[in-house]
Parts: structure tokens; sequence; C-alpha cells
């Protein structure tokens, strides 16, 4: 059964004979909201709370209410006034990135619907309910772009495209590659007759922290000048004088930490003054520009810590490798340790712990 939290607090019970085991309350819930263009967003959220033994004086006999957090989208925990009473529940949380739902028309129990989910830092799916049969021969795209006025730019020169986007600006739109324009997979195996259709797929190649804006076209071609036209589901977004259609609209999670496997030395092919550096791996998410790492090394357990190299390479996929080097510069018959240092996402160094000794 539904209950709105905001309206009143949910009482239960349970049995004492589990006193030793954790109570948690695992809720999901919704936050409605209205865009400012009138249509319904859902946001679907999940959270647990889990409950401890309260301590209270005769005049807090009311349980503490919990309300639904829509600026934070979690589950709020409110604290009581009177220092005497011990906090009651620690918030676990939700998931980091919450679906994104735009609701259209309601028709034969379900509602047309544009729903962006399982948003990480680098992908996202989506999928749209459709109150129409689809046309086995249309291929369908997700169309995406940091830019808001990414449709409306690249028809700026063109008059309407109520009737579709003309071929040679589809051509150039495709043209930008795969993390801007990506065929559909047809999930729709119905009859004819059916009011509903599901398509889906997936937005790759996404960057963290990041807002993008999507439309959504259907393209027909059998001699190679076909058009592409718009295809949002029903009263999921509005239309201008044009015929361009206002976007969806989704944030990226935040960037994964940068965690740096330590390097090793070969000592075997050492000489008076240099050794090569062997590169190893990393996780989490890396600065977009290669060739500005380091190499440090300590001759005395990191009190003081030289750099000699400064434009160590690595990939910038999340994941990936850092690049061997040779460390030149180094003082015959002195014991060393080495490092790597490497940018994160955001631009901050992070370092690798040493390494074993090397002379």
């Amino acid at each position: 059964k539904d209950h709105v939290l905001n309206d009143s607090s949910f009482n239960f019970e349970f049995s004492d004979s589990l006193n030793d085991q954790d109570y948690r309350i695992i809720s999901d819930y919704v936050i409605e909201e209205t865009d400012e263009e009138q249509h319904v967003v859902r946001t679907f959220h999940k959270g647990q709370v889990l409950l401890e033994p309260v301590e209270s004086t005769e005049k807090e006999e009311e349980l503490k209410k919990t309300k639904v957090g829509t600026d934070e989208a979690q589950i709020t925990p409110i604290e009581p006034e009177n220092d005497a009473v011990n906090k009651s529940s620690e918030l676990i949380g939700p998931r980091a990135v919450n679906d994104v739902v735009y609701n259209g028309q309601y028709y034969n129990k379900a509602y047309a619907n544009v729903t962006i989910s399982a948003i990480t830092s680098r992908t996202a799916n989506i999928r749209y309910l459709r109150h129409k049969y689809e046309v086995a021969g249309d291929t369908r795209y997700a169309v995406w772009s940091t830019d808001p006025n990414r449709i409306k730019n690249l028809c700026a020169n063109t008059a309407s495209v109520s009737n579709g986007i003309p071929n040679n600006l589809w051509l150039q739109l495709k043209a930008e590659g795969t993390n801007v324009v990506t065929p559909w997979i047809n999930n729709h195996t119905g009859a004819a007759a059916l009011p509903s259709a599901y398509w889906g797929g997936t937005m790759t190649n996404l960057k963290p922290n990041t807002t993008y804006y999507v439309w959504l076209f259907r393209f027909y071609d059998v001699t190679g000048t076909g058009t592409a036209k718009f295809f949002h589901p029903q009263e999921t977004s509005t239309v201008d004088s044009k015929g361009i259609y206002s976007p969806y609209v989704f944030t990226t999670d935040s960037a994964v930490a940068l965690s740096i496997t330590a390097p090793t030395f070969t000592q075997t092919s050492a000489t008076h003054n240099t050794i090569p550096m062997v590169g190893k791996a990393y996780t989490g998410d890396i600065f977009q520009t290669s060739g500005q790492g380091k190499v440090q090394v300590t001759s005395n357990d990191g009190t003081t810590v030289q750099d000699k190299v400064t434009n160590l390479g690595h990939t910038i996929t999340q994941g990936g490798t850092y690049n061997s080097a040779t460390v030149s510069g180094l003082t015959a018959g002195t014991r060393y340790k080495g490092r790597t240092a490497l940018k994160d996402y955001g631009g901050n160094w992070k370092y690798s712990g040493w390494s074993s000794y090397f002379y």
C-alpha cells in the first residue's frame, strides 16, 4: 500500500524476540515534479534506514518522522530538538544517480514515456513506451549532446523540419561519431493491434558529472535520400513552430576515484644512473589529456621526492594502464624507491604506493 510520508508518519511493530538482529526499513519512493514545459517528471529513488534503540523522555513519545528529501534525493532523518534523545537511525543511502522518467499521454492503463536508467559516469540506458504500432522498416536512433541547442543549430538554415531533417544534415549528425548517434534495439514482438511498443538502447562514451540532452528519431531510407523524423512518445516533450522537439535531460554520475598500481623497476637492466620502469594499471576515471604523468623517486623513504619523468603517458578510459618509461639522472650506488603520479578526472594529483628498493 502506498503511503505519503510527507503527510503523516508511518508506524509499525516488530517482535522483541528478534532483538539480536538488525532492522531496516527499505523504501522505494517516487518524486513527481512538473518541469517548465508542464511535463510530469517522475524520479524513482531507493533508500534504506537502519533502526537502532531509542532513549527518550516521557515528553518525546511521538516517533520521529522521516520525510522524502526532494533537493538531495534521499531519505533524510529529522533529528529531535531535545539532546536527551539519541539518534535512532543511520542513513544507508540510495543509488548515486536515480532514473529519470518523462511521462506523457495516458492510454490503455499506461503512460507513454521515456525512461533514462542505470545512469553511471560513462553510460546510461534509454527506453520508451509509445501508444502506436511501430513500423518495422524504420530504424530508431537516440541522439545526444551536451548542447541543448544542438538540433536547433543544425537546422538553423532550414525553414521547417515538421516532415523530417534533410538527409544531408542527418548524415552530418551521424558523422560526428557513435557518442552522438546510436541505433536502438527493436523489442516489439506483438501484433499490429497492440497499442504500445518498447524500444531501447545504451548511450556510451559519456563523460562523468555531465548534463546531456537527448532527442529520438526514426529513419526510413530505401534510396539513400531519406529523412530523419522526430519520434518522441506522445506528450513527453513539446515541439516549437519549426517542428523541433524539446530534449530529454539527464546528468551522469560523478567520476570514479582514481587508484594507481605501484610501478616496478627492472634492476637487471639498470645502468649506473638509469633504470627501466614497467607501467602498470589504474582503476577509476583519469585525466583526459595524456602525457602529464610523473615518475618520482626518493632516496630517504619519502622525506625528499624528486620528479624524474614528467611526461608519462596513459590511456584515458575508465580503468586502463600507464606507460613504461626509463628513469634517468640517478646517483650511482644510491638506494631508491619509486612511484607514479597521475591526475584524476578533475585534474588532482593522485599517487601510487612506493615500489620496492632498487639501486
